[in-house]
C-alpha cells in the first residue's frame, strides 16, 4: 500500500468512530485517577465526550483529593470539584482522542501484572460498556501522555 493510501485509511478511521450512530445515545468517558494519597488513590479527572445537535463536545472535570479524609470515606480520599471546562471538538481534537485511545491500548498490551499498591488508573469506557479499557500502572510515561493529551485538547 502506498503512503498516500495509508494516510487516506488513517483519515477515514479517525472520522469513523466519531459519527452520530456511535454516539446517538451514548457518552465516552475518559477517567484518570492520580496517586498523591498513595495506595488510596488521589485526585480524579473525568472527561465526557458526547453528541449534541450533530456536534461533538467534551466536558472536563478536575477534582482535588483530600488525603486526610481517607478514614472517614471508606478508604478513599474525598473529591472536591475544582475545575470544569467545555469545548466543541474539531477534527484535530477527534484525532487526539483516537491517538490517546491507541496509546492506552498499546500500554495495556505492554502491561505486566502490577507489583505495587499505588498507581495511576486510566480508563476509557462508554455508557453501554462495549468499550471499557482500564489500565492500572505506575508508569510515568502513560501519565505524561495523558497530561499532554489534555493540554493539546484544551489549548
Amino acid at each position: 500500500m502506498s503512503l498516500n493510501g495509508r494516510a487516506q485509511m488513517n483519515s477515514s478511521s479517525d472520522s469513523t468512530f466519531f459519527n452520530s450512530y456511535n454516539f446517538s445515545n451514548d457518552t465516552l468517558y475518559i477517567k484518570t485517577q492520580f496517586m498523591e494519597c498513595g495506595e488510596w488513590g488521589g485526585h480524579l479527572e473525568l472527561s465526557r465526550i458526547f453528541l449534541k445537535d450533530n456536534q461533538f463536545y467534551i466536558n472536563y472535570q478536575k477534582f482535588s483529593a483530600d488525603c486526610n479524609s481517607i478514614n472517614e470515606n471508606n478508604d478513599r480520599p474525598t473529591q472536591t470539584l475544582i475545575k470544569t471546562l467545555n469545548k466543541k471538538l474539531v477534527n484535530k481534537d477527534k484525532q487526539l482522542v483516537r491517538k490517546y485511545f491507541q496509546q492506552l491500548v498499546d500500554a495495556k498490551l505492554r502491561q505486566t501484572s502490577p507489583m505495587m499498591n499505588a498507581g495511576y488508573v486510566f480508563q476509557i469506557k462508554n455508557s453501554n460498556q462495549n468499550i471499557n479499557l482500564l489500565l492500572y500502572s505506575g508508569d510515568e510515561k502513560i501519565k505524561d501522555e495523558y497530561l499532554q493529551f489534555m493540554k493539546q485538547i484544551f489549548n
